[in-house]
């Protein structure tokens, strides 16, 4: 109930047999902010299918207009500062339709640690081998060509390349990563449980990766006192495509309540967009 997972979204058929994990890149500086404080400047759903061990990647942008999980209408990143992990995949479930109940957090010091730990990744930048700190750069890059956007889609290859090294570690390795880390990671997942998927990580791999809002479906504006926002054209119809993408659900019908936080978003939106 305090992750308003919509009744529907329980007896969805065509969601059984997938885990949904929220994660979430914040930029703590100290300890204390991987909890609460925080904004969320990185937030994506992955999405196993426990049969296959098929992973889905989607970031949900960070300065996407949506209900916070307060009926306030703001930044999506901004709920995690108000009410930590537990507001933040509140949002997710609220806007999206999903059935979110587990979530990994993680600062710079955890991110650099893991990278480092698995010996550094490879992103195509000049085909060299980077480090933990230069890979947590590399996500935050803002002022390169490109926007959020193209951050984003650097933050899903950085995971991806983190995939690829973990791959080709022993358990062993993979132990060690996970225990050196684990005080800079904050998650609901239970140690156990996280462990028993590194013994299985062979089973596991990234078949896909994208954005919400669609590409096709979403337009920036200032949005008043709310600042420089990425709009879902329509939420309704935003949801339908990430049921499709995730859940391969051609025929998804969203819920009423995320009919109403669409025509709330276009309400509040269309007088900046439209001049």
């Amino acid at each position: 109930e305090e992750l308003r997972i919509p009744e529907e979204v329980q007896q969805d058929e065509a969601m059984k047999g997938y885990m949904n994990i929220a994660l979430f890149g914040v930029d703590a500086t100290k300890d204390s902010q991987l909890y609460k404080g925080s904004r969320s400047d990185s937030i994506m759903i992955a999405s196993i299918n426990m049969d296959t061990g098929d992973i889905k990647l989607v970031s949900v942008y960070r300065d996407t207009y949506l209900n916070i999980g307060t009926d306030s209408y703001q930044k999506c990143n901004a709920a995690y500062s108000y009410g930590g992990a537990e507001q933040a995949v509140k949002m997710l479930n609220m806007n999206l339709d999903m059935d979110i109940t587990n979530f990994v957090t993680v600062g710079y010091k955890g991110l650099s640690e893991v990278i480092d730990g698995l010996g550094g990744v490879y992103i195509d930048v000049d085909s060299e081998e980077i480090n933990g700190l230069q890979a947590t750069a590399y996500c935050r890059i803002r002022y390169t060509a490109g926007n959020d956007f193209k951050r984003a889609a650097r933050q899903r290859e950085v995971i991806q390349a983190i995939e690829d090294q973990a791959k080709k570690a022993d358990y062993d390795t993979l132990s060690k990563v996970f225990n050196s880390a684990i005080d800079d990671v904050y998650t609901s997942l239970d140690s156990k449980d996280i462990l028993d998927l590194l013994a299985n990580i062979t089973k596991y791999r990234i078949v896909d990766e994208g954005g919400f809002p669609e590409e096709t479906m979403r337009a920036t504006g200032n949005i008043g006192a709310k600042g420089s926002s990425v709009v879902p054209l329509d939420l309704e119809s935003n949801v339908v495509w990430l049921h499709q993408f995730l859940f391969d659900d051609a025929n998804y019908t969203v819920t009423d309540s995320v009919k109403e936080y669409s025509r709330k978003i276009a309400s509040d939106t269309a007088p900046y967009l439209n001049k």
